[in-house]
This record gives C-alpha cells, structure tokens and sequence, in this order.
C-alpha cells in the first residue's frame, strides 16, 4: 500500500500559470488538492481546470506560489531574507557598521537561573544582540522586554501573553532576527501576509495558521529601531488593503492577521506614537484605527 506521500508523488501533475507574467509551474495534484476542499475541488472537480489540468492563479507572484508550493509538499516553507537598507546603513555608528554584522553576544536582562534550552528566557538571553541594544533610536525587542528589568510597556502582563502565545509550536530557531538597523524586513513580513491572503481566499486552514506562527514569531524578534518601523507600518497597510482579508464583523470580530499586528503594536505603542508615518496612519482613519482602539481598549481593561 502506497504512503501517503508516495500517493502525493504518483499522482498526476499540473501546470499553474502564476501571476500577469504567467510563469508556469508544474506541482503533483495530490500535495495541492489535500489543503483545501476548493483546491481539491478545482482539481478534481467539474471545472475547465481539471479536465485540462492547467490552472491560471494571475494573483499571486511567483515567488510567493512557491512557498505554497514549498508548504504543500512539506507543511512547511521558508521565510525570505531581509533586504539591505542602504539609506539606513549610512547613519549607522561605527561599531556596528555593515562590514561586521554580527556583534558582541550580549544579553542585558536579568541573571537566567535554570539553564533550560526550551524556555523562553534562555532563548533571549542566547540571542546575538549588538553593543547597541540601548541605543537611543531603537527599543528591545518584545521577547527582550519581557526578561529586562527596565521594561517600558504599560502592560507587561499583556506583554508577556503576546510573547508566549504561540511560542511553544514553532521553534524560535526557525525564524529570522534582526541585529542592525539596515536590515529592512518589510519583505519578510509581506511574504507572510500575502500567503495569508492566498489561504484565506483558497480556505487552506493549516496555511493560515503557520502564516500567523510565523509572522507571530518574526514580530516578538524583531527589535524596534526607529528606522525600522515603516517595515511594520508597511505590513499594516498591506493587511488593511487587501481584498482577500476580511474587515471588523458586524459582532466585532478582527481577522486573525489584523489582530495579531494590532496587538503588537499596542504593546509598544508608546514607540510607535513617535513616529510621523505611524500618525499619517492614524489620520488616514478607516478600519485600522477602529481596530487599534478596540484592541487598546481590551489591554487598558
């Protein structure tokens, strides 16, 4: 009797014609209709598609399919890595110049008793961190407030609950981090966002979650310069615009996505409250600022 995953190899294959370029892309139809119901009925189903098991997905980038692609054959995919700041990197200090980007190791939280490789304290106090890690544009990230002393958050109980969430199903090794100002991580977290769309359009449940695991995990990590907000603030518009990610119900529900950023920015919003493009976001109004409230209004209760 054949395997599952020797059923998903001898099963036969289609063509998806990917974005306005239609760049084609040839995948096993078991590994793509076993994610969803409409996938499996797109492929086997009564439609054109599976009778010429050709399948035009114009709105998505290729780069993006294939981390679907990468998620159907392994319940997995990889994150893409950040990009170069140049504008950033030249206002950079000098000790930590981009022609040395991993500093010192140090960790400047409380003495970690227990040496326990699974917990959280012992993750952050074995993170890379920079010489820098008080430097007066940038803020610990969250998983660092937590075990700082000097924790600045207002609510560092709610805190705590954003870092632990989800912080026990994925590894933390398995995510990216971020040491130095100039590494821009607008693209790692989009390309979350943008499978989180394609899941939520497709009903793809297990997609869905991992997106949010990820992009969860991504966030307590990344360590707030000031040159680094806009790579958030750039994830809020993209998730506030999307069409496949739906608004606030009528019961006042938040998207999963939505409520996940919201609340992070919540957790440090006194940082994001200096920022002149965090408040030409809150002036543009629309479902984001309601959300914004609604979620602040639960932490401060």
């Amino acid at each position: 009797m054949a395997t599952p995953f020797q059923h998903i190899l001898q099963s036969e294959r289609l063509t998806f014609y990917i974005g306005q370029e239609r760049k084609s892309v040839s995948a096993h139809a078991a590994a793509i209709a076993s994610l969803s119901r409409p996938l499996y009925v797109l492929i086997y189903g009564s439609m054109s598609e599976a009778q010429t098991k050709c399948v035009d997905i114009p709105y998505i980038e290729f780069d993006d399919f294939a981390r679907f692609c990468e998620f159907a054959y392994k319940g997995d995919y990889m994150s893409p890595s950040w990009s170069y700041d140049e504008e950033s990197s030249q206002q950079h200090d000098s000790f930590s110049s981009p022609s040395s980007p991993f500093a010192e190791v140090r960790y400047y939280g409380p003495p970690i008793a227990v040496p326990d490789t699974n917990s959280l304290a012992c993750l952050a106090a074995n993170r890379t961190l920079g010489d820098h890690s008080r430097e007066a544009n940038m803020r610990p990230s969250l998983l660092e407030q937590v075990y700082d002393h000097n924790l600045r958050t207002s609510n560092p109980d709610r805190t705590l609950q954003f870092v632990t969430k989800m912080a026990s199903v994925t590894p933390f090794s398995a995510t990216a981090i971020n040491l130095h100002a100039y590494q821009d991580f607008t693209e790692v977290f989009l390309s979350h966002s943008r499978l989180y769309a394609f899941a939520r359009l497709y009903l793809i449940e297990s997609l869905k979650a991992k997106t949010l695991l990820k992009l969860h995990q991504t966030l307590i990590r990344f360590r707030l310069y000031s040159r680094r907000l806009k790579d958030v603030l750039q994830l809020v518009r993209y998730i506030y615009s999307n069409d496949y990610i739906p608004d606030r119900t009528a019961e006042g529900t938040i998207d999963d996505m939505r409520g996940l950023v919201v609340e992070y920015i919540c957790c440090d919003i006194g940082v994001f409250s200096e920022s002149s493009l965090f408040m030409e976001l809150l002036e543009e109004g629309g479902e984001f600022v309601g959300d914004l409230w609604t979620v602040a209004r639960q932490l401060m209760a």
